[in-house]
């Protein structure tokens, strides 16, 4: 029996299958035989012969949610709304050696539209030929249309760490952003539409190039604000009928529905009034706020109208209102 140790070269590709064959090619029966003696002619060969294969490791690929920009008590880290970036990571463990024409590809689901990369984490002793910061992973992607995904040519990725146990990787982050679009809309609370990526890696050396490694992220759930209007009328102190000069008093209450999950930012009120009523002479007031948005009365006005009659209550320009859910 015999044993002996050989270091393989950092150049040895990913996937790749390396063959060792062991055989005796001369042998002869009688002790100290001339060379010119021996016997060549080995009637089975094949039988003195032995064949041992070596398959360099491959890489392996994990995508990740990271997380969602808005984290409070109505939208978690795995909620987002509509404008809400969500942020992923795609971890690639790189075996020592070569993988040659590395490609990475992201699909995303419809309802996701890709924004930008914005870092990039290699191991130590671990290079790409073609991407070696954030500006390069922006410039040279290719984004699909709609942004619905990117294709990342990496190129060479080279691990010359040499040094076992610690897995050798490079870690890619990019955010995408929910659109608002029919398909992202919530119609029934906690059951909103799921969204997630499907990452995709190939290389020059696959043994099995048809079917690149592949990885999905966790589910993000899509969730909306739902919003209702309750107007009530008053005229003369009750009842909704009057006569011409009566003083009339409108309520308006906003709130969520029961199916709302999701805070409301930014919401744009406006009532429309009819012709016959005078404008300019009224008063706005605000009877209850349970919104925290610190509005008042003056954040308010009656604009339009034609000689102080009709108009549109709406808020003054640069207010906005939040509705917490």
């Amino acid at each position: 029996t015999f044993t002996f140790t050989v270091p393989l070269k950092t150049a040895v590709n990913s996937g790749e299958t390396l063959v060792s064959k062991a055989q005796i090619t001369e042998a002869t029966t009688i002790k100290g035989t001339p060379s010119s003696n021996i016997e060549r002619d080995i009637a089975n060969p094949d039988i003195l012969a032995n064949d041992q294969q070596l398959t360099i490791n491959k890489p392996l690929l994990a995508t990740e949610l990271v997380g969602t920009q808005v984290n409070n008590t109505s939208n978690g880290n795995t909620e987002a709304v509509v404008g809400e970036l969500v942020t992923y990571r795609t971890t690639i463990t790189i075996p020592e050696g070569t993988m040659p024409s590395a490609v990475l590809k992201d699909l995303l689901d419809p309802g996701l539209a890709f924004v930008g990369f914005t870092k990039i984490t290699p191991s130590g002793g671990v290079t790409s030929s073609t991407i070696s910061n954030v500006s390069d992973l922006n410039t040279k992607a290719t984004i699909d249309p709609n942004g619905t995904g990117f294709t990342l040519d990496l190129g060479n990725l080279v691990n010359t760490n040499a040094v076992n146990g610690t897995p050798e990787t490079i870690v890619i982050e990019y955010q995408a952003v929910v659109l608002n679009t029919a398909a992202n809309q919530s119609t029934a609370k906690e059951s909103g539409p799921q969204v997630n990526n499907a990452a995709s890696l190939n290389w020059g050396t696959n043994p099995t190039p048809a079917t690149p490694l592949s990885a999905n992220a966790a589910n993000v759930t899509i969730i909306e604000p739902q919003l209702q209007i309750i107007k009530d009328v008053a005229v003369d102190g009750s009842g909704d009928t009057g006569n011409g000069g009566d003083e009339v008093v409108y309520t308006i209450t906003i709130k969520h529905t029961a199916n709302s999950e999701a805070d409301a930012y930014e919401v744009n009120l406006t009532d429309v009034l009819p012709t016959q009523f005078i404008t300019g002479v009224g008063a706005i007031a605000i009877t209850s706020d349970s919104t925290g948005s610190g509005l008042t009365a003056a954040d308010f006005q009656i604009a339009g109208g034609n000689a102080g009659s009709g108009g549109t209550l709406q808020l003054v320009a640069g207010k906005t209102l939040n509705i917490p859910e």
